[in-house]
């Protein structure tokens, strides 16, 4: 079992050298993983940067109202010449993206729809008066959050935040590898593989 030991520990060492050789991730001066992952649902901003120091940015946010609809037909269905096949306009899949006043700020649709994107500058209800109730609905709260890494190139970089809610607490903690989401409310990710376990040590 030794020399099993003695073979698997050099190349442990080699997998994370390398991988901080790729990481390219620039993060603020007093982060370290071992204290980000100290950090707890209902913080204070305050306790979190003694743990941590100043992040490198804070940024507020000020809410969206998210309405999704899946299937979505902009135009009613055409009839062909008498003996003709029915056709009708390929579904749209939609999500409407409004401001806590209800107005429309943007629109995020699988496929061409300028029916859909005419909607942007109108209100939540004009959006229900044309397509009916949503499929889905949902609220991004208010919140700051406070970024601990930047991205110099993107791929494989990480992204950690942490935000706050309007109360002034940690609610959610961001741990986001470019490609593997793993940021969840209030608790810190798990890593997905022991690869990645080995990586986060060294962060």
């Amino acid at each position: 079992m030794r020399w099993i030991t003695l073979v698997l520990t050099p190349i442990a060492a080699l997998v994370v050298v390398s991988w901080l050789r790729s990481d390219s991730t620039i993060y603020a001066p007093g982060y370290s993983w071992s204290k980000f992952s100290s950090i707890r649902d209902g913080m204070t901003p305050e306790k979190v940067i003694r743990i941590l120091g100043q992040p490198l940015s804070i940024e507020p946010f000020d809410g969206e109202l998210h309405w999704d609809y899946g299937g979505l037909r902009d135009v009613p269905a055409q009839v062909a010449s008498v003996g003709g096949p029915i056709s009708s306009p390929p579904s749209v899949e939609a999500n409407f993206v409004a401001d806590w006043s209800g107005k429309i700020i943007r629109v995020h649709h699988a496929g061409a729809s300028p029916e859909t994107d005419e909607m942007v500058g109108k209100s939540l209800d004009d959006v229900s008066t044309r397509y009916g109730a949503p499929t889905t609905a949902y609220t991004i709260p208010r919140q700051t959050m406070y970024w601990y890494s930047k991205l110099r190139n993107v791929k494989d970089e990480y992204v950690m935040a942490i935000h706050f809610s309007e109360e002034g607490k940690v609610y959610q903690i961001d741990a986001n590898r470019i490609g593997h989401y793993c940021g969840t409310p209030g608790k810190m990710p798990r890593p997905s593989s022991l690869l990645e376990w080995l990586e986060w040590q060294v962060l």
